[in-house]
């Protein structure tokens, strides 16, 4: 079966798929050489991409492996005979009865291309939730080429007729790129920014890995939706397994290294990505240890007397400064100083949202101010939005200050974002329910087709401050749950329903579609994006005298507003300082939209004020 025809700008595109058996390529080569001698040259001579995928369990689940190559079939006779006796995943899928092969050929294509194509479709099918297993890890992304132009309209194209093939494996690219482990792939090509970071901690660990008194500490600094996770898990792949960028130094394969997160979300999203490129393992004696865990298992994993190779931690800030219920040490950050040779570090102070997290100034600069290593990143990469928009955002968060709006009410801004202030909490909700519902549907053309599929949810919801109570423990006047109550609007907050089902399994909280009826807090979204965000301002968010204030009495976060004992045994309050952060990280979820509607009454008049006030002209009106 031969999917063929002529895009511009894309160029013709050819994908066919044979059985990955002996007798299938022979029947297959004859085939098309005996055809049109252009689709010969591209198919046969000219440099191609391939899939090679076994789905043929009964849970359809799939192993997959990525290639490119200059010669298809003499790659593919050495997968045959030479890759199954030295791997056992290639003599595996050798054997597997429904294992296919999908050739990809392009009349663009030249090797770097090719190896561009290759490394985005392995970012795309470790995305892909019944893809449990990627057999290839190798990252190559290129740089600047001659056809690199094409690279996004050639790509579309390319999963647009794998989908025509196979739409579990290959299933709607929005539904992939919509998924919280999608964007934190290690599989994304780097900005600039990124790869200059990327290359000097990688240069930093080369250099210290055999030195007798290693550097310990290398800080990545910067706000939210800088790309940080993006590159922690770049690193991940590179460090971890020594298969990523094959200019790494091939030394690192042997490194004992951990990926440390203090978020179940986010750590989640990790384990799901190590588990799906054979890193993760059990923490048994037989396996090994984990490599992705919470600080206070890698604490009580690890030894001080004989310390690990390195250390990633992501979300840095969030790790413990005091002991809690689940620590009994003074400092997660020190104790897993003490337990590395090397740590590379990510750190926003303005994410810290408890005390317990809280850094005293003296103590943060013994600890990070003493790093070899101190790399910042300052481009903001989550909302796609013109930088209008993300000034006014930043104006509120961080002078809370209300400037008038930068485009008017009714309009998006130059880039599509979409920036809104609801007078009523429950016409704010029934929008951000009809924007999910759209997104999902468009994202969602397999789920007829295959109804165990994880229903894409849209990615867009309803989030708030922290100032209704909550705890794990449920209410005494049960079945009612801990509710969000804002006039005639009451929603139950995050993780509490629960909808047993395996398709929900290693999902975040945004992407389990039947939480579009929960509020999320920072607990649910904290490091990962949302397509829209409907934020509702607390009564802990306040206007007066003209300016945004915090009012921590009115806020429900105990862990925020509760004193925090410092070293000199005085007593601090952080709250102003904390809800300010929380503030923060909700309103920079949404990637194309953020929706807002405050409890305090001043303070929604000067937003309403603010939304009807601008003078610019609008470009593009609302739907």
């Amino acid at each position: 079966m031969t999917v063929s025809d002529q895009l511009s700008p894309v160029g013709r595109t050819m994908v066919q798929r044979l059985k990955y058996k002996e007798e299938s390529l022979v029947e297959w080569e004859n085939k098309v050489a005996a055809g049109s001698e252009e689709d010969a040259m591209y198919l046969l001579e000219f440099p191609t991409v391939y899939v090679i995928a076994d789905g043929s369990g009964k849970k359809k689940q799939y192993t997959v492996y990525v290639g490119e190559t200059n010669d298809i079939v003499r790659r593919t006779e050495q997968h045959f005979r030479g890759d199954r006796i030295s791997r056992s995943d290639f003599n595996d899928l050798y054997l597997a009865e429904g294992s296919e092969m999908y050739v990809v050929a392009n009349e663009r294509f030249n090797k770097s291309l090719t190896l561009d194509i290759e490394n985005r479709l392995m970012q795309y099918v470790t995305a892909v939730d019944r893809v449990v297993t990627v057999n290839n890890r190798r990252t190559n992304p290129q740089g600047r080429y001659y056809t690199e132009e094409y690279l996004d309209s050639t790509f579309n194209a390319i999963w647009e007729r794998l989908n025509a093939y196979d739409p579990l494996l290959f299933p709607p690219a929005k539904k992939v790129r919509d998924s919280a482990i999608f964007k934190a792939s290690p599989f994304h090509r780097l900005t600039d920014e990124q790869e200059n970071a990327r290359q000097e901690i990688l240069q930093a660990v080369e250099k210290q890995q055999h030195a007798e008194h290693p550097s310990k500490l290398i800080v990545v600094s910067g706000e939210a939706g800088s790309g940080k996770t993006v590159l922690i898990s770049s690193l991940f792949l590179d460090l971890l397994t020594g298969e990523g960028d094959p200019s790494v130094d091939p030394e690192f394969e042997n490194m004992d290294a951990y990926l440390v997160v203090n978020h179940n979300q986010q750590l989640a999203v990790y384990q799901d990505i190590a588990k799906k490129l054979g890193i993760l393992q059990t923490g048994n004696e037989k396996s090994g240890p984990e490599r992705v865990v919470k600080p206070s298992r890698f604490i009580n994993l690890v030894d001080p007397s004989d310390p690990v190779d390195l250390v990633l931690v992501d979300e840095a800030h969030l790790l413990l400064t005091q002991g809690d219920q689940g620590y009994s040490g003074k400092n997660q950050m020190r104790d897993i100083l003490a337990r590395a040779r090397m740590v590379v570090a990510v750190y926003d102070h303005k994410q810290i949202l408890e005390t317990s997290q809280y850094w005293e100034p003296d103590l943060f600069d013994e600890v990070f101010g003493q790093c070899d290593v101190h790399i910042e990143l300052k481009n903001q990469m989550r909302m796609d939005a013109a930088a209008a928009t993300v000034n006014w955002i930043r104006a509120l968060v961080d002078d809370r200050s209300i400037r008038p709006f930068p485009v008017p009410a009714g309009s998006k801004d130059s880039h599509g974002f979409e920036l809104r202030i609801f007078d009523d909490p429950v016409a704010m909700y029934e929008k951000i329910k009809e924007i999910n519902k759209r997104l999902a549907v468009e994202a969602n053309r397999t789920h007829e087709k295959d109804p165990e599929s994880p229903v894409e949810s849209g990615l867009s919801r309803l989030l708030a401050t922290f100032d209704w109570p909550f705890s794990q423990k449920p209410p005494e006047n049960e079945p009612r749950m801990w509710m969000v109550d804002v006039g005639k609007l009451s929603l139950p907050w995050n993780l509490q329903m629960k909808e047993k089902k395996k398709k929900y399994e290693g999902s975040s909280w945004a992407e389990q579609s039947f939480t579009i009826n929960e509020v999320g807090s920072t607990f649910t979204v904290q490091g990962l994006d949302l397509n829209y965000a409907a934020v509702i301002l607390g009564p802990s968010i306040k206007y007066r005298d003209g300016r945004v204030i915090i009012d921590p009495s009115a806020s429900a976060h105990s862990k925020a507003t509760q004193q925090r004992t410092l070293r000199d045994k005085s007593k601090r309050r952080l709250g102003d300082e904390l809800i300010a952060n929380e503030l923060n990280v909700l309103l920079t979820r949404g990637v194309h939209g953020l929706f807002i509607y405050a409890v305090d009454e001043q303070l929604q008049e000067a937003l309403l004020r603010a939304q009807s006030d601008s003078t610019k002209t609008a470009t593009v009106p609302l739907e």
